[in-house]
């Protein structure tokens, strides 16, 4: 008969961030600070969408979820959405210049053509 054998250290069996793949020893071990339980690599928030193995997320095993509070914007996502705002307006007020530039020179092109006519 033969011995099947199962290691838990295999990527299988690592638990990561399911929006970014990130496997680093707080998310495989579950072990976060109070804190910030979000994701290192990109603010994902683990409170929401807690980390997964593979073997998780395809249920071939039942394990606990981890049990955290209520979720809240973490930091990281909160200046990214600042900056994303930030550049937006910027884009709005680039266009805005644009537009009025363009008025006033074909405003003054009119003019001289008018000029010339008459």
């Amino acid at each position: 008969m033969t011995a099947i054998r199962t290691i838990q250290s295999t990527s299988i069996h690592r638990r990561m961030c399911v929006r970014c793949g990130f496997d680093g020893r707080g998310v495989q071990e579950g072990v976060f600070r109070q804190g910030e339980p979000w994701c290192p690599n990109c603010g994902c928030d683990f409170r929401r969408r807690p980390p997964l193995s593979y073997a998780e997320m395809e249920g071939l095993y039942d394990e606990a979820f981890i049990s955290v509070q209520p979720a809240a914007a973490s930091p990281r996502r909160a200046r990214q959405a600042r900056r994303m705002l930030r550049r937006r307006f910027e884009r709005c007020l680039a266009a805005i210049f644009v537009l009025l530039v363009s008025f006033v020179v074909a405003g003054h092109f009119i003019y001289l053509g008018l000029s010339m006519i008459g």
